[in-house]
């Protein structure tokens, strides 16, 4: 878990620090970018999951 908060954490970071706009628009970016990474880590890790569970039975 603490391998996820630094990640997006940094996903925010580069993205706020990258881009052509001011810093607030950056961060704004950077926050959508990192919540929609976080979703599609989540969503690999439930399809995982059912996956294992489906093996073991």
């Amino acid at each position: 878990m603490t391998f996820g908060i630094i990640v997006l954490s940094t996903i925010i970071s580069v993205t706020a620090t990258t881009m052509d706009a001011p810093y607030e628009v950056g961060t704004y970016w950077g926050t959508s970018l990192a919540f929609f990474m976080m979703a599609l880590i989540a969503l690999l890790a439930l399809v995982l999951t059912r996956f294992i569970n489906e093996k073991r039975a």
